[in-house]
């Protein structure tokens, strides 16, 4: 059987798990049927100081949503990276935002989505739009990369790791938007042909990004999430099944092998996993 989250008084310790290949809470099977927010404000929901009444427009989606029978909500975080985290003139990530308030400020809204029994997966980038060039020297440059992780990523990780509402860690929407389709590879973890004039890469048409970068970004920053944070789950938000799944000659890039693959050192990589995809 299925049910919603339970009630506040529930357990500190109940949490999002997945459970036999199904997603269950404190070990009982649940189906979620929730919204994708997106955002309110693109890539600024959080941080730089954000304003009660800000809080308060995005409680009442969450209220909304409560009301009509939701118990979950994808929101998304950086999305390009316009407005946090903080790049230098090098484009390193020096901090979280421009206040310092990036964490507390998503601790806030996890706390008011649990009185509401809702779960929150945020999603931290978005590979459907990427036009800042600071977010794509992120997959090419792994000083930079790690300059986020360690700078941004782990602490906000350790820092909300045990808040009930915390459903998931989404690394990235639709990375297949800015991937370099049909480029033949010998590892077929890299090799995109099978993406061919299935429309991925719509938002790079000059510049797109090897899977091999793509792959990395994401088991570099699932790896950084488990290790901060063993029991948190981590996911994509995968374009289509095209690019998820092996049926019907098609390939699932976001196997364990494949990313761990990418991420390279095996101290690295040990979690450099998915715990479920979204599609």
């Amino acid at each position: 059987s299925s049910s919603s989250p339970p009630p506040p008084s529930s357990p500190p310790s109940a949490r999002l798990t997945v459970l036999n290949r199904t997603l269950a809470w404190d070990g009982v099977p649940v189906f979620l049927s929730g919204v994708n927010l997106a955002w309110l404000r693109y890539g600024n929901d959080f941080g730089n100081g954000q304003s009660n009444a800000h809080f308060c427009a995005l409680k009442d989606v969450l209220v909304n949503t409560s009301r009509a029978g939701g118990n979950s909500m994808r929101v998304w975080l950086h999305v390009e990276g316009y407005k946090t985290p903080v790049f230098d003139a090098d484009g390193v990530v020096v901090a979280t935002d421009s206040t310092g308030s990036l964490i507390s400020d998503m601790r806030r809204y996890l706390r008011a989505a649990r009185q509401l029994d809702i779960l929150i997966f945020f999603v931290l980038w978005n590979g459907a739009v990427l036009k800042h060039q600071r977010v794509k020297d992120l997959f090419s440059d792994m000083s930079k990369l790690d300059s986020y992780i360690d700078t941004v990523l782990v602490p906000m990780v350790r820092s909300l790791r045990d808040e009930p509402a915390l459903g998931g860690w989404d690394v990235i929407n639709e990375p297949e938007g800015s991937v370099a389709a049909d480029v033949a590879d010998p590892n077929p973890c890299y090799d995109t042909t099978p993406l061919a004039r299935t429309g991925a890469g719509w938002a790079q048409p000059t510049e797109p990004i090897p899977m091999e970068q793509v792959l990395r970004f994401v088991g570099a920053q699932a790896a950084a999430i488990h290790a901060a944070a063993p029991a948190s789950l981590v996911t994509v938000g995968s374009w289509s099944e095209l690019a998820s799944s092996d049926a019907l000659g098609k390939r699932n890039y976001y196997t364990d092998e494949c990313l761990r693959g990418a991420v390279g050192a095996a101290s690295a990589a040990a979690g450099a996993r998915l715990d479920f995809l979204q599609v």
